[in-house]
C-alpha cells in the first residue's frame, strides 16, 4: 500500500552578505509500502520550489528520511543560472514543544560543491493543518493532483522558454 502526504514549508534564508530572501516548498512525500515508510523511515519528495533569488517556481525532488529523533529533508532543482543547488532542512521532535518542533526547521541552501549559499529557517503553517491531514487520506489525493497539475505547467514553461 503506497503512503503519501502533500507537505507546503515557507521561510526565509540570508546569504553569508546578509541578502535575505524567501522560500518556499510544496512537495508530495511517497513511499511505496506503509511497512517501508513506518520501518525505515524513508521516502521520495518531488513538488515545486520558489527561492526568488535562485530560482523561480522549478520542479523539485529529495527525500524525507524521518527518525524518532529527526526529519530530515534534502529537497534538490536547478536554479535559474542552471546550477544545481540542494536545500536542506531538519525538525528535531520534542514532547516539551510538540508544535514548534514539528512546524519549525533549520533550513540550509548548498550549491552542487556543497558549500553553503545561505541559512535560515522555515516553517508549517497550521492554518494548512486541515488540508495536510486531508492529503493522508485516500479522499486527500485531489491535492496531490493539483500539486502535479503545477508541477506539469511549470515543466511547459521551461521546454517553451517562456517566463
Amino acid at each position: 500500500m503506497d503512503v503519501s502526504f502533500v507537505e507546503t514549508m515557507r521561510g526565509t534564508l540570508q546569504t553569508s552578505a546578509g541578502v535575505a530572501s524567501v522560500v518556499e516548498f510544496d512537495v508530495v512525500a511517497e513511499a511505496h509500502s506503509l511497512g517501508r515508510f513506518l520501518l525505515d523511515g524513508r521516502s521520495e519528495l518531488r513538488g515545486l520550489l520558489r527561492a526568488p533569488a535562485w530560482a523561480d517556481e522549478t520542479p523539485a525532488r529529495g527525500t524525507l528520511r524521518i527518525s524518532p529523533a529527526e526529519l530530515e529533508y534534502r529537497v534538490e532543482f536547478t536554479g535559474r543560472n542552471g546550477q544545481a543547488y540542494v536545500l536542506e532542512g531538519r525538525k528535531h521532535p520534542s514532547l516539551l514543544k510538540p508544535v514548534a518542533s514539528m512546524t519549525q526547521m533549520h533550513t540550509v541552501l548548498r550549491d552542487a560543491s556543497g558549500a553553503t549559499v545561505a541559512e535560515g529557517a522555515m516553517h508549517f503553517d497550521l492554518r494548512e493543518l486541515a488540508s495536510f491531514l486531508a492529503s493522508w487520506l485516500p479522499v486527500g489525493r485531489w491535492a496531490q493532483r493539483s500539486l502535479d497539475a503545477k508541477r506539469r505547467a511549470v515543466e511547459r514553461l521551461g521546454l517553451t522558454g517562456a517566463r
